[in-house]
């Protein structure tokens, strides 16, 4: 696909592949291994607090490059 159609929002409010690439990323990354983690190591331990939704502006998520946040996911 191209870069336009990576970064297109079906509504304002929405999220475009790109950002839904790199969200899944960071998920793996810092929300779900971390989360196992606490759940077998850590019992009774609240994990540490996260802002998915936030991320994608704070972390400008649509601003990155296609091909890279592509390549990153799948590794």
């Amino acid at each position: 696909i191209s870069d336009v159609q990576a970064r297109w929002r079906q509504t304002p409010d929405g999220w475009s592949l790109l950002e839904v690439i790199n969200h899944l990323y960071d998920e793996d990354r810092e929300d779900f291994r971390q989360r196992i983690d606490y759940l077998l190591h850590r019992t009774g331990e609240a994990p540490p607090p996260i802002d998915p939704a936030g991320w994608v502006t704070a972390r400008g998520y649509n601003q990155r490059d296609l091909a890279t946040s592509l390549q990153y996911f799948i590794e």
